[in-house]
């Protein structure tokens, strides 16, 4: 079993051209599972999916678990991990409009495998997959959204991600795993890039303008949660987890590593040499840095800041229309003022 398939899913259409791209390019269909989250009430998608798995050769299991929006994804695929086949070695948590276009797809991933020692890694495989990261806000708004990662490295950080998205939350982790000490010569960076693994679907789906003014005004709420102070500590502690396992591979019986609250801890048993990896974060930098930016949001979370596409005055006004409800329309307004 190489890959657990994990998706939150109740369009049937969708799951059909999703489950024909896996299988009709596997050289092996037995070796891979799906894991779908329905919502609680959804009998159509149930009674599809059970058709499903008695005539597809791979393992498909289901829950009808969903609650919450869209939004609540990240509760939502935190409750799949549970359903994982022990056997599985990679989990890939997508959408399901996400198609796989690589025919022999699961021999490729295989060649993949142990490619550290310690299995601790994961392959990025979306239009992202190339970005370097250099600020937290990066990761945020430009995550690799396809990956396959180690099922080893899921257990050590806990679950998926403790808020949405979590490509987003992962990509943070990875960042601070890589940029972690970046002034010694020995860099720890487990971000694998695949270019023999193809994939589409991996950009947002055009929407109607009252959903597509719900779907930014919901990112919004979101993104000041993802960039939070507590959130951004979180996903750093996270990354301190990873890099005191990675230490300790070699010998993991002669290690042990537990939190204090503030770092990672990794005590060598045979000598009594502890290791601390502070995870804090100032807080006044993460507050300031969210609060000025979000006068220019537009060109800070993907414009571009060094020819901005976007007026600091027009980014300010698209920012509070979206982000308070009761503001709607001001953007429409500025514009027809501004002509």
């Amino acid at each position: 079993m190489i890959a657990s398939i994990l998706i939150n899913s109740n369009n049937k259409s969708n799951l059909e051209k999703v489950f024909n791209s896996y299988e009709m390019n596997a050289s092996k269909k037995d070796s891979f599972e799906f894991i779908i989250n329905i919502d609680n009430d959804d009998n159509e998608t149930k009674v599809y999916l059970e058709e499903q798995i008695k005539k597809r050769e791979f393992t498909i299991k289901y829950l009808q678990a969903y609650e919450g929006d869209y939004f609540s994804g990240h509760i939502n695929n935190n409750k799949m991990i549970e359903y994982i086949d022990k056997r599985s070695y990679f989990i890939s948590c997508t959408g399901d409009r996400v198609l796989n276009k690589t025919k022999n797809w699961d021999d490729k991933l295989k060649a993949y495998k142990s490619f550290y020692n310690d299995d601790i890694f994961r392959i990025r495989c979306s239009s992202h997959k190339e970005r370097k990261y250099f600020d937290f806000w990066e990761c945020c708004f430009a995550p690799s959204n396809i990956t396959f990662t180690t099922v080893k490295l899921i257990q050590i950080i806990g679950d998926l991600s403790p808020c949405f998205s979590h490509d987003a939350f992962q990509q943070c982790i990875f960042f601070y795993l890589e940029s972690h000490d970046n002034f010694n010569s020995y860099q720890i960076n487990r971000d694998l890039t695949a270019y023999d693994l193809t994939f589409t679907g991996d950009k947002p789906e055009e929407k109607g303008d009252d959903e597509n003014y719900e779907r930014i005004h919901g990112q919004l709420k979101a993104w000041s949660i993802l960039t939070s102070w507590r959130m951004q500590r979180e996903a750093f502690r996270r990354a301190m987890l990873i890099k005191a396992n990675i230490i300790a591979s070699d010998n993991p019986e002669n290690f042990q590593i537990y939190d204090n609250d503030s770092s990672i801890c990794i005590v060598n048993k045979s000598s009594g040499v502890v290791k601390k990896y502070n995870y804090n974060i100032n807080k006044i930098s993460i507050f300031l840095k969210n609060f000025l930016r979000k006068f220019s949001y537009l060109n800070f979370c993907g414009g571009g800041i060094i020819e901005p596409p976007n007026k600091v005055i027009f980014s300010l006004i698209w920012y509070l229309d979206f982000r308070y409800k009761y503001l709607r329309g001001l953007k429409d307004f500025y514009n027809r003022f501004t002509k």
